[in-house]
């Protein structure tokens, strides 16, 4: 019981990340491809965040009005049922 503490800690982290460190080291290996790791070390989290992700709203006008329709929308465009449907 003296224990406990350490015991859970090791558990979850075992848990958590032991478990799948092969697979988490090869998913960085493949990221580290695409963006090399020392670029990645000037940016804290959220920064990263932001750059991967961009900003949390999106502004729908700016969106609809760069939005290029094709397919079965090409001759319609917004006007399609289905394009007014989904913009509602």
């Amino acid at each position: 019981e003296e224990n406990l503490p350490e015991y859970m800690e090791a558990n979850l982290k075992y848990r958590l990340l032991g478990r799948y460190e092969k697979q988490l080291n090869e998913l960085l290996l493949g990221f580290f491809d695409v963006i090399p790791e020392p670029l990645l070390t000037i940016f804290d989290f959220q920064e990263l965040e932001l750059l991967m992700c961009g900003l949390p709203e999106i502004d729908i006008d700016d969106w609809k009005e760069n939005t290029e329709y094709s397919g079965d929308y090409d001759r319609e465009g917004p006007n399609h049922k289905v394009c007014v449907w989904f913009w509602e």
